[in-house]
């Protein structure tokens, strides 16, 4: 099975809390996922950007080159997108 870890942000979200968030449990897990849309006070490409390129699960990172997602990409789960 998989297991799912979900993290809720209580109170004010900010920007860094975010990606403090998302480092924190790059530590933990195999994949990480944001769920988009974010509200608009958020800095959205800051926060994808903070998704080490190892767990990038939907590979939305802005910082990882199309060249690299093309040649390189290895999902973290390939069994989970087999229909």
């Amino acid at each position: 099975g998989v297991e799912i870890v979900r993290q809720d942000i209580a109170g004010d979200p900010t920007t860094e809390g975010i990606a403090d968030a998302v480092h924190s449990l790059a530590v933990d897990t195999d994949g990480i996922i944001v769920q988009l849309p974010l509200p608009g006070e958020l800095d959205t490409e800051a926060i994808l950007a903070a998704i080490p390129n190892d767990k990038d699960v939907d590979a939305i990172n802005p910082r990882i080159p199309l060249s690299c997602l093309i040649c390189s990409f290895e999902p973290r789960a390939p069994e989970s997108s087999i229909m």
